[in-house]
């Protein structure tokens, strides 16, 4: 065999096994995202992130409804097409970037503890109250700014 052609098994070779090795390498990623989706998802699932988005969105519903222009099926319809598990599919990604798996792990340890139940438990109300807390600020503000406005007028 001459020393171009044995070159060229070596090279055909060794392109195969780096192709073999990246194809490992993206099934053994693709599992691993797999596991990592489905704790998140579990992880989502155990703070209530869907309860908590239907809460979210009716809050955002009522302060519609006393929009004027705002058609009377508009509410209905919405809610209609709003699936939680679609607010879920978005959240995922998110958690995806910003934690390991391992910390995934360690949130679902912390919110199956006593305290951790007891934040979950706690967690709608406190987003209710702290709802009205953000606008009452609001108002507060916006009664400074307007004020300030018309004493220098």
């Amino acid at each position: 065999m001459s020393k171009t052609l044995k070159l060229g098994v070596i090279a055909i070779t060794m392109l195969f096994a780096v192709n073999a090795a990246a194809q490992a390498n993206a099934a053994s990623k693709a599992k691993a995202d797999a596991s990592k989706e489905q704790k998140i998802r579990t992880l989502l699932d155990l703070v209530g992130v869907s309860k908590l988005g239907v809460q979210v969105m009716d809050a955002m519903l009522d302060q519609f409804e006393q929009l004027p222009d705002l058609p009377k099926e508009f509410i209905t319809e919405f809610k209609k097409l709003a699936k939680p598990e679609q607010l879920v599919d978005m959240i995922v990604p998110i958690y995806s970037r910003h934690f390991e798996e391992a910390d995934i792990d360690g949130l679902i340890e912390f919110y199956k503890s006593p305290v951790g139940q007891k934040f979950i438990k706690a967690q709608p109300q406190m987003t209710k109250e702290s709802m009205e807390a953000g606008q009452q600020w609001g108002d507060i503000l916006a009664r400074q700014v307007l004020q300030k406005l018309e004493t220098t007028r």
